[in-house]
């Protein structure tokens, strides 16, 4: 399958690639008012052009930086492609980002223009002119949707592939930067990752290797935003394929669009299985006796045990049909997966498939896959990806995925990428005699106690959000005494009974934990992080620092009362 790709130097070469070998008449796929929208292969690049001829027309030259402020659509693509064509480095915005980091994404990258592209621009105008408009100044152009559709969006165009045959842009090489995508700075200010062409096409050449029966007969379905680099990369797969993708409107939608599209193939994060998984339960639970009895004992034994001709024709089979009934493969990444709702998934028949990457890789590194599949893992490495645990227990990793660099930080540039070429994640993890790697902890977040004992918070927040009362739980322990956690509950939850039930729970989970580990304090909060306040970040991650600083006098509190030292 390599040969395939091999010779190509440049994302763009994959439209003028699946134009000739691939097309597609529902390749790209959207919703509007309620009815999805197809645009075929042809006609995507037939717009993918256009794009590109304005921008050059905006005078946008080789190197330049051009925003991208929308909704995951067709249209997304159109504005990168274009932008890629015309040799300039995309840079994604998230919908929802807080204005420090859009004001500072556009100043360190020093952004020439932007797209802003969406369906709810009234939304966005709301959320965004306040410190999008001080900053018009600084850019040549603001394409809107308004601009490039005036009308009703309509998709006649011919002659795609001669199109891009036509276009006359500057040449590309592989190590091109193709776009800047900044970390979510869940600990701190967000880094810039230059990305270049030869990145995304090494990752293209090695995930074919492992999923090569994707074809234009398939489905994919896109809930995740294209401005992280999971799901950036995984589209880019999907068109190399020439798969029918579908672009989930919002992700409150997700269940509807599951069985309207039926996908054979789809990414997704552990918060939405832990979300899906929290509502079977639910549903289980208000069945009637007899029917409660059965679906809790099955779901219960999926904890632990593989499912069998019973539980499947009881309760599991009934479960499946919420992916819709052609799933072939569900890949989890962005964060790691508690071991607990991986074997629930696995065990009920998802195909269910964990990996691990970062933005620097561009981002996978490993994954798991059909016939290469230990749950608990997060699989082997990609096909020429190198993979090593250096002595403090760190992964590395090395290969063409590996990121150019930190965008105007040399010096961090050179911290996270030593002389010989390895990326130092910044992760723990350890690797079996097969190659599969687990994830065991990450450096940067470890806390020290006052007392010099060192604690992994993750762990022991995962064991909290055990409780279905406990929607998120984030541990607080650096530089501190004793371990404490604020424990975010939905205000429904709220109940006579509530802190009688923690205080049990807690006892339970403080009873498998080493002494230094046991969570001493905490304290309930019924304002449950979102991304729009600030607390999350767009891939869902606690944004630790933000957080502490909302909740500053609160946690002094828990670290001052007597009754808690």
């Amino acid at each position: 399958m390599r040969d395939e790709y091999e010779k190509m130097t440049a994302l763009p070469q994959l439209l003028t690639h699946i134009s000739q070998t691939r097309p597609n008449s529902s390749a790209f796929n959207y919703k509007e008012n309620n009815e999805w929208k197809h645009i075929s292969t042809e006609v995507f690049v037939s717009h993918v052009v256009k794009f590109a001829q304005l921008l050059q027309n905006q005078g946008i030259q080789k190197g330049d930086a051009v925003g991208i402020l929308s909704p995951s659509s067709p249209f997304w693509l159109m504005a990168d492609f274009a932008i890629l064509m015309n040799g300039a480095v995309s840079v994604p915005f998230f919908i929802n980002e807080s204005e420090e980091h859009v004001r500072f994404k556009v100043k360190d990258a020093n952004l020439k223009g932007i797209f802003v592209l969406s369906d709810y621009e009234q939304k966005l105008n709301e959320r965004f002119t306040k410190f999008i408009e001080p900053l018009i100044h600084s850019f040549s152009f603001i394409i809107t949707k308004n601009i490039l559709f005036p009308q009703s969006i309509e998709f006649e165009s011919k002659g795609g592939d001669q199109l891009m045959k036509s276009y006359v842009g500057p040449h590309l090489l592989e190590d091109d930067s193709a776009t800047i995508i900044y970390t979510s700075g869940s600990t701190g200010q967000p880094k810039g990752v230059e990305l270049t062409h030869k990145n995304f096409m090494a990752q293209i050449q090695s995930i074919t290797k492992l999923f090569s029966d994707l074809s234009p007969q398939d489905n994919v379905l896109s809930f995740l935003p294209i401005a992280h680099s999971f799901e950036r990369t995984l589209i880019y797969f999907y068109i190399s394929r020439g798969t029918s993708i579908y672009f989930c409107p919002d992700i409150t939608n997700i269940a509807q669009c599951l069985q309207e599209v039926e996908p054979t193939f789809m990414a997704t994060v552990p918060r939405l299985l832990e979300k899906m998984h929290a509502k079977i339960i639910e549903k289980a639970q208000a069945k009637t006796w007899i029917k409660k009895k059965i679906a809790m004992w099955a779901l219960k034994r999926a904890l632990k045990k593989p499912k069998t001709f019973l539980t499947d024709l009881l309760v599991y089979k009934k479960i499946r049909t919420l992916f819709g009934k052609k799933l072939k493969y569900l890949i989890s990444g962005g964060s790691p997966l508690p071991l607990d709702m991986y074997r629930f998934f696995v065990n009920i028949g998802i195909p269910l498939y964990q990996g691990y990457g970062l933005t620097e890789a561009c981002p996978v590194i490993t994954t798991n896959f059909i016939n290469r599949h230990k749950v608990g893992t997060v699989g082997p490495a990609l096909p020429d990806v190198e993979m090593k645990i250096s002595s403090n227990g760190e992964i590395f990793a090395r290969g063409n995925n590996i990121m150019k660099g930190y965008h105007n930080l040399i010096d961090e540039t050179k911290h996270a990428i030593d002389s010989n070429g390895w990326l130092h994640t910044g992760d723990t993890g350890t690797i079996d005699k097969d190659g599969f790697l687990t994830i065991t902890g990450r450096i940067k977040e470890l806390c020290k106690t006052s007392g010099g004992k060192y604690v992994s918070p993750i762990p022991l927040e995962e064991k909290l959000k055990k409780n279905s009362l406990i929607d998120m739980a984030m541990i607080i322990a650096d530089g501190r005494k004793f371990v404490s956690a604020l424990l975010f509950i939905d205000r429904e939850k709220n109940n006579g009974a509530l802190k009688n039930n923690l205080n049990h729970f807690i006892k339970k989970v403080n009873a498998t934990l080493n002494e230094w580990e046991q969570i001493r304090a905490w304290h309930i909060i019924f304002d449950t992080p979102t991304v729009e306040n600030g607390e999350l970040t767009p891939t869902l991650k606690l944004r630790r620092k933000v957080i502490i600083e909302e909740y500053h006098d609160i946690i002094e509190e828990m670290y001052t009362k007597k009754d808690n030292l």
